[in-house]
C-alpha cells in the first residue's frame, strides 16, 4: 500500500480511477445525495483512495461553488489522484452514461408516455427516487456532522429555508461569520487547534493572471463549440443562442446543489 497525500492508504491506477468512474456514471441513480453518498462509500470507506476529511473538506468548497457539486467534487478527486488527465476524465465519464441513460428515457417518454404501463414504470419511479436520496442523505450526514455545532448548524439551516424562506447565500453567509467568530474567540482564549500541512506553492501576479486568462478563454472556448457547430448545421439558431443563454446564467446562480 501507498501513501498518498490525502492520507488515503492506497492509490490507485490511472486505468483503475477511469473504471470506477464509468462505472459511477450507470449506477449512481438517485441524484447528487447518491452520487455523493456512493463516492464516499466506495472511495473513503472501500477502496481509501481519498481521506474522509479531504472528501468533506473539497465537498463544502463545492457547494459553496455553481453549478453541480458531485460532478465538481469528482473533477477534483480525479485530479488529486491522477493530476490533469484525471481530472478531465473523471468529469467526463461522469456525464457520458447519464447522458445516454437520459437520451433513452426521454425517447421512450416522449413517443410512449401515454402508453398506460409506461405511464406507471415513471410513477413507481418517484418513490424510488424519494427512497434513494433520503437514505444518501442519512448516510451522507452521519458522517459529515460530527459535532453538536455542526447538528445545530444544519438544523438551524433547515429550519430557516423550509420555515422562513431565508435565502441560501444568507444562510452560508451567517455560517460562515459564525465560525469565524468562534475561531476569533477560541485565538483569545488560547486554545491551540492542529492544522495540516500543506505545501503551497506561490505565484507571481503575473503568472496567476496568465492562469486565469488560459482557464477562461479554455472553458470559453469548449462551450462556444456547440453553438458554432449548431450555427453551421443546425436549424433556428438564435433559438439556440437564447437556450444557451438561459442555461450558462443558470449555472451561475444554481449554488447548493440540484
Amino acid at each position: 500500500m501507498l501513501e498518498n497525500r490525502s492520507g488515503a492508504s492506497a492509490h490507485p491506477s490511472l486505468r483503475e480511477a477511469l473504471g470506477f468512474w464509468w462505472k459511477l456514471g450507470w449506477i449512481s441513480f438517485g441524484g447528487t445525495a447518491t452520487h455523493l453518498a456512493i463516492m464516499h462509500s466506495e472511495l473513503v470507506e472501500k477502496r481509501r483512495w481519498i481521506d474522509s476529511d479531504d472528501f468533506f473538506n473539497a465537498l463544502s468548497h463545492c457547494m459553496l461553488l455553481p453549478g453541480p457539486e458531485a460532478q465538481q467534487l469528482a473533477i477534483y478527486i480525479g485530479w488529486k489522484l491522477h493530476g490533469k488527465p484525471g481530472r478531465f476524465m473523471a468529469g467526463t465519464l461522469f456525464v457520458l452514461p447519464s447522458t445516454a441513460i437520459l437520451r433513452g428515457l426521454g425517447l421512450l417518454y416522449a413517443r410512449y408516455g401515454t402508453v398506460w404501463w409506461v405511464s406507471i414504470l415513471f410513477r413507481m419511479l418517484k418513490p424510488i427516487v424519494v427512497a434513494l436520496v433520503l437514505r444518501a442523505l442519512l448516510q451522507i450526514g452521519r458522517r459529515a456532522l460530527r459535532s453538536r455545532l455542526q447538528w445545530f448548524a444544519a438544523i438551524a439551516s433547515f429550519l430557516a429555508l423550509t420555515l422562513f424562506q431565508i435565502p441560501l447565500p444568507w444562510i452560508m453567509g451567517m455560517i460562515v461569520a459564525m465560525r469565524v467568530i468562534l475561531g476569533l474567540l477560541q485565538r483569545l482564549k488560547g486554545i491551540d487547534r492542529s492544522t495540516s500541512e500543506e505545501e503551497t506553492v506561490g505565484y507571481a501576479p503575473g503568472a496567476v493572471l496568465w492562469r486565469i486568462m488560459r482557464v477562461v478563454g479554455g472553458c470559453t472556448a469548449l462551450g462556444s463549440l456547440p453553438l458554432l457547430l449548431l450555427g453551421i448545421y443546425g436549424r433556428d439558431f438564435p433559438f439556440w443562442i437564447r437556450l444557451s443563454a438561459f442555461f450558462t446564467q443558470t449555472a451561475f446562480v444554481t449554488i447548493g446543489g440540484s
